[in-house]
C-alpha cells in the first residue's frame, strides 16, 4: 500500500521496532529503487511464519509517487 507493506519472516518482530528497507519496485517498465523509513504495526504468526505489518516512515516525494503509480 502507499502507507506501508507486509512482509513474511522467519523470526519475530518486536512492536514499535524501527528500521530502514529498500527494494525495488517495477514503475512503467524499469525497477524502481525505493528506500524509506519502517516501523513495525503488528507481527502475527501464521502458517508456519511471521507476518510483519511495517508502516512507511519518512518517504520521500519520489518514492511515494512511485508507489501512486505502482498500485494504479
Amino acid at each position: 500500500g502507499a502507507s506501508g507493506m507486509s512482509v513474511a519472516v522467519g523470526d519475530p518482530l518486536p512492536m514499535g521496532l524501527m528500521g530502514r528497507i529498500s527494494f525495488d519496485l517495477l514503475v512503467d517498465g524499469k525497477p524502481t529503487p525505493i528506500a524509506t523509513g519502517i516501523k513495525v504495526n503488528s507481527c502475527v504468526f501464521s502458517s508456519g511464519e511471521f507476518k510483519i505489518a511495517l508502516q512507511f516512515t519518512g518517504l520521500d516525494p519520489a518514492a511515494s509517487g512511485a508507489l501512486t503509480k505502482f498500485l494504479r
